[in-house]
């Protein structure tokens, strides 16, 4: 499971991907999908997409993120503002990770488009979050992520 915290310990994003739900591994990317869960947990709450409805991302989504993000890395060494967004192709979340060079830290912005509250419930309308990441934090996050698109490319 990937996470990553805000700066001051109190909210937490954690990814995972499960179980892959195409077995033919002869198709392309966008035809080879696998479930996740992607939840929010802050002091009180926590908001979350999981298998229960369904969610999953295909292969060329797993490998955009990941090249994305590490262009987000090599902005820190460059010394340059940098910006990634990425809107699931099945319209569960958009999520956007920006490195501004000013503060040497990230800020992750995440709109929940389809989640579930904490009863499971559907919510019926978008929940988003802002919050500032420290660039180790982020590191350990991107490392994380190459595994799975290390997986991912094969």
């Amino acid at each position: 499971m990937l996470c990553i915290s805000n700066l001051e310990g109190n909210l937490t994003l954690k990814l995972n991907f499960d179980e892959a739900v195409t077995e033919d591994t002869n198709c392309s990317d966008f035809e080879k999908w696998v479930t996740f869960t992607l939840r929010l947990d802050t002091i009180n709450k926590f908001i979350e997409i999981n298998k229960s409805i369904n969610a999953y991302m295909n292969f060329f989504e797993i490998k955009k993120i990941y090249q994305g993000l590490n262009n987000l890395l090599v902005a820190t060494v460059d010394k340059h503002d940098e910006r990634f967004t990425h809107h699931s192709s099945e319209n569960y979340f958009e999520i956007t990770f920006e490195y501004f060079n000013i503060d040497d830290c990230f800020y992750v912005e995440l709109w929940f488009i389809i989640a579930g509250d904490q009863e499971g419930r559907i919510t019926g309308y978008d929940t988003g979050f802002r919050f500032p990441v420290h660039n180790d934090e982020m590191k350990k996050f991107v490392k994380g992520f190459y595994e799975i698109y290390k997986n991912a490319s094969q």
